[in-house]
């Protein structure tokens, strides 16, 4: 008996099924519990069953991917709409990026370990615009100076690095992940030459006495 035609919405609702389950797999076990064997029987179907939406393994990852940084820019987004004050925007985005790295943790190392194109695909732009826009936001109300790609690579960057310091379990000096969010907040901004910082505050450290001679 031919196989029944598949509308467009029963496609996409099998191709999320697919990614669940792989993602399911992640969770448990890490990259190596994620087969295509082993899809197919957490969802239940053939094992070629996957291949019929995905033409192999490496096609899943990416789409995992991409589901994870489409997820993570919506979470960067919501933290980001009704904070009007420029340093609020950035600070609910800090704290979002954090909460998203700590909560989906297993898709959150798979957005930035998985072996992908030099061109960041358009999910990870959508993060990436997130980032863009608040910090672009900060420039243009005075909070922030420079040029508006170099700090969000900054921010990002350091965001990244204290969220992957936590999951390698490396932040072992005497501080914890909750206890770094608001200074790396405090240093990531340390350029601000407007709003409440005075001026002896927003010098950089180290050069107080050098210019009070």
């Amino acid at each position: 008996m031919p196989q029944a035609v598949q509308t467009p919405a029963e496609r996409e609702s099998r191709r999320e099924e697919i990614l669940d389950a792989a993602l399911a797999l992640l969770a448990d076990g890490g990259l190596a519990a994620v087969t295509m064997r082993a899809i197919a029987a957490r969802v239940g179907c053939s094992a070629m069953t996957p291949y019929g939406y995905f033409p192999d393994r490496a096609a899943i990852l990416a789409g995992l991917r991409d589901a994870a940084f489409l997820r993570f820019a919506a979470a960067l987004r919501a933290a980001a709409q009704g904070a009007d004050e420029p340093l609020e925007r950035l600070s609910g985005i800090g704290q979002a990026y954090v909460a998203f790295a700590r909560r989906e943790t297993p898709a959150y190392r798979l957005m930035f370990e998985l072996e992908r194109p030099s061109e960041m695909t358009a999910a990870g732009h959508a993060a990436w615009d997130e980032i863009h826009a608040a910090i672009a936001f900060a420039v243009a109300k005075g909070v922030l100076a420079g040029d508006t790609a170099t700090l969000s690579h900054i921010f990002w960057s350091g965001m990244h690095g204290l969220c992957a310091l936590h999951i390698a379990g490396r932040l072992q000096a005497g501080r914890t992940l909750d206890e770094l969010i608001d200074p790396l907040m405090l240093a990531l901004v340390g350029g601000t030459h407007a709003g409440s910082q005075d001026e002896e505050t927003r010098r950089p450290h180290g050069k107080e006495k050098h210019d009070a001679q």
